[in-house]
């Protein structure tokens, strides 16, 4: 896991290298940001990605989260009628918790 990590590290390392000396100046020289987005920093570079899933009830958003992480949890509440009237943050950790509220901070 350690050599994993620092492989990954490496990666990542290279990636913004290559991003800052050769996509970053031609975004620059065309005024990229004028026209679409601004440049990207090192800290949204490094930071975990996240997705959001949107749709009517019983489009397979749930199922869908369901197999992208391998959990059957309880909280993942699939039925045909509208079952998950509510955000759910699906994070990365040692145990499985659920953080009440209504609200995403």
């Amino acid at each position: 896991a350690e050599a994993a990590s620092q492989e990954e590290r490496g990666v990542m390392r290279r990636l913004w290298q290559l991003y800052s000396e050769s996509v970053l100046p031609a975004e620059e020289s065309s005024y990229f940001e004028h026209f679409k987005l601004r440049p990207i920093t090192r800290e949204e570079f490094e930071a975990s990605p996240q997705v959001l899933l949107l749709g009517q009830y019983s489009t397979g958003k749930t199922s869908m989260v369901k197999w992208l992480t391998g959990s059957n949890s309880a909280h993942f509440d699939v039925r045909p009628q509208p079952s998950t009237d509510k955000f759910m943050a699906v994070v990365h950790g040692e145990q499985e918790r659920l953080i009440n509220g209504n609200a995403a901070a």
